[in-house]
């Protein structure tokens, strides 16, 4: 597995802010909102869209029928891109007891994994490897210890971190002749990080499989955009500016491609008057305080899941260096100082805000 970003994109002039009305507001972490919670409707130019409560947040799917389709059909596309996404929701979900990883998590030995569910464990892996450990499956010792499953922001002293972190770090996920995987004691993992690029993945299959051309899905923020809408458009995003109102760059593209963001703004606790957010440094195991923002398009949903995961973790220089050695197009939004782009980044974001 290797960062990329989406072939063939070139420069050119950006489009004015004056245009809005036509973009697709982009919150970042909490995703799209401009589709409400409610049964499958169309909108006026054809689109048939649901929104869902699951996985921990909002998902939105939206296709567009084809023209030979019958009645119904873009309704049982959505519904198969649904069934595709909840099979990993039961699957991966750290907070339900029945979910694979919950069996995972509990079994005392060797745990027998099936076939999906160890399509899911080796690409965060691969993940953890790709990334040097910034993106890390086992964090979940340290969002506990700082109040994050409980809602109770606390700060814990160097001894209880010190403890966190020895339960910390990828290669305590084993894997065991070819078929089984085993956790080292203490180890718990939670796969939040990576759960919403793979159930992305899932849907857009599951959407190709029923016939969809022309999709736009939306998990929590995790955005994958595909095909060519009826009236020629491209597909339009604008980036949350979590300092205040208007966005703070806009992405277009006529082709397939995934954007995803992660920031200290929407998933966080509160310690007294300290913010605490979601994301550790590895190496520390202190929430990553960096940046308020980053986000990343790629050629996968995966892909920018685990990038903009992994990028919000790691100091200012290191992400660069990471983004520009995986050519990555990302927009960066520091703790302080102004926003700046990877080198990749020009060609996707535009009229960025400093």
């Amino acid at each position: 597995m290797s960062g990329s970003a989406p072939a063939g994109r070139e420069n050119r002039h950006a489009p004015s802010w004056a245009g809005m009305g036509s973009w697709v507001v982009f919150l970042g972490a909490v995703g799209i909102v401009l589709w409400s919670l409610a049964k499958p409707h169309a909108a006026s130019e054809g689109p048939l869209v649901e929104t869902r409560l699951m996985m921990d947040t909002l998902v939105s799917l939206k296709v567009w029928p084809r023209p030979a389709w019958p009645g119904g059909a873009a309704a049982g596309a959505i519904q198969a891109g649904f069934q595709a996404m909840e099979r990993v929701e039961r699957m991966a979900s750290y907070h339900r007891p029945d979910s694979d990883l919950s069996a995972l998590n509990r079994s005392p030995g060797p745990f027998s994994p099936g076939p999906e569910f160890r399509r899911l464990l080796e690409r965060a892996d691969a993940a953890a490897r790709m990334t040097g450990g910034f993106f890390d499956p086992t964090f979940s010792v340290l969002q506990r210890a700082w109040g994050f499953y409980d809602q109770k922001g606390r700060i814990p002293g160097p001894d209880e971190l010190r403890a966190c972190l020895a339960r910390v770090g990828w290669t305590r996920l084993v894997t065991l002749d070819g078929t089984r995987v085993a956790l080292a004691s203490g180890t718990v993992l939670d796969l939040g990080g990576i759960a919403g690029g793979f159930a992305i993945e899932e849907a857009i299959a599951a959407l190709r499989r029923a016939g969809a051309d022309t999709f736009f899905i939306d998990d929590g923020g995790d955005l994958w955009m595909e095909g060519r809408k009826p009236d020629g458009a491209p597909w339009r995003v604008a980036v949350r500016d979590p300092r205040g109102e208007g966005p703070l760059a806009l992405v277009e593209s006529a082709m397939p491609i995934a954007i995803s963001t992660s920031g200290d703004y929407e998933r966080f606790v509160m310690a007294g008057d300290r913010r605490i957010n979601h994301i550790f440094d590895p190496r520390s195991g202190e929430p990553a305080t960096a940046f308020r923002s980053v986000t990343v398009v790629a050629s996968s949903p995966l892909l920018a899941d685990i990038w903009s995961t992994a990028l919000f973790a790691m100091p200012p220089e290191e992400a660069r260096q990471a983004a520009d050695r995986e050519h990555l197009p990302a927009l960066f939004l520091p703790a302080s100082g102004p926003t700046w782009l990877s080198a990749a980044g020009p060609a996707w974001f535009l009229q960025v805000r400093p």
